[in-house]
């Protein structure tokens, strides 16, 4: 005989296939019928590659590393280092994407400011004026936009 939850799996697994691309069908498994599963196990290599998939599409959108390894704990049920582990793979493929894929200066500098302008944006939007300073701060460095500390120290003396 069949057990209903490994039959409920099945058929929304048959679902998921029908109607949903194989990425969703396997979050939609995860989420439909191993939430209430209280065995915990390994992920498979795919879930993991899919896991750092996700993790490197939020890094590219400008989400910092803390934010994406509590989203990261917090959706797949993770210990903080496990998500932090996945989180670091991200940025390392990310990290040999741009190494592998020949962009020029300028693109990386407007996709540098885009996030920043971003990150500034959200950071008002949130309330969170430490935040709104240190992008601020980082999008002045990389336009060249400050005051040269070094010489204006040998000045001072």
């Amino acid at each position: 005989m069949v057990k209903p939850i490994f039959l409920l799996a099945h058929l929304s697994q048959q679902i998921a296939n029908k109607y949903l691309n194989p990425l969703l069908s396997q979050k939609c498994l995860e989420h439909w019928v191993l939430d209430g599963l209280s065995g915990t196990s390994r992920a498979t290599k795919a879930e993991l590659e899919l896991r750092i998939g996700e993790a490197a599409s939020m890094l590219a959108q400008g989400d910092g590393a803390t934010v994406i390894t509590a989203h990261v704990a917090e959706t797949y049920r993770l210990s903080r280092r496990q998500a932090r582990r996945i989180t670091a793979a991200a940025y390392e493929l990310l990290v040999q994407d741009l190494e592998d894929t020949d962009l020029s200066r300028p693109q990386m500098t407007a996709q540098l400011v885009t996030n920043l302008q971003s990150a500034i944006q959200k950071s008002l939007v949130l309330g969170k004026p430490s935040a709104i300073a240190s992008n601020a701060r980082a999008l002045i460095d990389l336009c060249g936009l400050g005051a040269d500390t070094k010489r204006n120290q040998s000045r001072r003396r």
